[in-house]
């Protein structure tokens, strides 16, 4: 990669990760819809997934 190339690649990177603009955004897309901790918990134990692990234990060969 030139050295041109390089410097734009890590203007983007700046402007993505330490730039305001950046973080903000970050900010913004990780609060938008709540708490995500909040989000991921309520996700995980409302996902149908007794399918999931009925093919799992056949798959293993396992009773229940």
């Amino acid at each position: 990669m030139n050295a041109l190339d390089r410097v734009k690649l890590f203007r983007l990177a700046w402007d993505l990760t330490m730039s305001s603009f950046g973080t903000r955004q970050t900010q913004y897309e990780r609060y938008f819809f709540g708490d995500p901790v909040r989000l991921s918990s309520n996700l995980y134990r409302n996902y149908q997934k007794d399918q999931h692990v009925e093919d799992i234990i056949k798959f293993l060969n396992l009773k229940n």
